[in-house]
């Protein structure tokens, strides 16, 4: 017996050991896709590309002009947890090289050099837009947007467009940020391109909405203050007073032991739906009360709508 449970107590700390023992990288290096090496172009806009190394949870990317044996300057140092990284340069001669990283180990540098050469002409160059992030939810009418400059831009072209298709804001303006409030909720469409007196940039375009509706009262069906649960499990519904066509919303179902809802026995968050199925609740039997509470991803909440009682058996 002794031995059998020695051999058990050995394959349990294997089995917890490998949970959190990381996979040995420190020989291995990422195999770079794009740019290739040495490329010469004037897009300004980059992505780099790499691909995936096993044990890897995530990679170390770093740009310098004009090399790492003599830098100007540290463009960019960044952990990236996918495999692609796309950014704005100036044109320089630059050097780029990644690793892959883990909690234990990290893995060698895969190195490549890059040249962006200046042009007059903004043909096939890209504006990067940093903010909002594309499929932004928010209840601020209020919004400022930031893109990364084109060298040979004289100035931007900022269009809003509804979703109606119609163009509800037009300004060419010098700087690369730009403010303004819509008056209506809605998913608007603003695309951004550079301009200068001979070329166009490709235009870059976002989605974003425009939500201030707090998600819609529910009415609760079941259970009610008849009714009594003795074995589960038990499916608890109710209906939507009103539909609702705006951002996502999420939905909590609680369950507490006073009718004020502060002593909470049972607090779950789902995707907003007319019914949530309980394995269990664990509580003393007698007189609980349930409601909802509903947030959507634009930052609304409806969390004062009244709650009902039931007894648990």
């Amino acid at each position: 017996m002794k031995k059998i449970g020695f051999t058990l107590l050995t394959i349990v700390f294997a089995v917890s050991c490998a949970k959190w023992i990381s996979i040995d990288i420190s020989d291995e290096s990422v195999v770079l896709l794009s740019p290739f090496d040495d490329q010469s172009d004037s897009i300004q806009n980059k992505t780099f590309v790499w691909e995936e190394l096993e044990g890897a949870t995530q990679y170390r990317l770093q740009i310098v002009s004009k090399s790492f044996d003599s830098i100007y300057d540290f463009v960019l140092d960044s952990a990236v947890s996918n495999t692609s990284f796309s950014i704005t340069l100036i044109p320089n001669f630059y050097e780029w090289r990644l690793r892959g990283e883990n909690n234990d180990f990290n893995s060698l540098w895969s190195t490549r050099k890059l040249n962006i050469k200046g042009s007059a002409s903004l043909e096939n160059q890209e504006i990067t837009i940093n903010s909002p992030s594309n499929g932004l939810n928010t209840n601020k009418m209020s919004q400022t947007f930031k893109w990364n400059s084109l060298i040979s831009a004289q100035d931007y072209l900022i269009t809003i467009i509804d979703e109606d298709n119609e163009t509800i804001k037009d300004e060419k303006i010098e700087e690369t940020e730009y403010s303004y409030t819509f008056t209506d909720e809605g998913l608007y469409t603003i695309e951004i391109k550079a301009l200068n007196s001979i070329s166009a940039s490709i235009t870059s375009s976002i989605e974003i909405r425009i939500d201030t509706t707090m998600p819609s009262d529910v009415t609760l069906k079941f259970p009610l203050s008849d009714d009594t649960l003795k074995s589960f499990p038990k499916t608890f519904t109710w209906t939507e007073d009103s539909s609702n066509t705006g951002s996502p919303i999420m939905d909590t179902l609680c369950i507490a032991s006073d009718s004020a809802m502060n002593s909470l026995v049972l607090d779950t968050t789902f995707e907003s739906t007319t019914s949530f199925t309980l394995d269990t609740i664990r509580a003393t039997s007698g007189k609980l009360f349930w409601k909802l509470k509903r947030g959507d991803a634009a930052g609304n909440s409806n969390t004062k709508m009244p709650s009902k009682s039931f007894h648990l058996e």
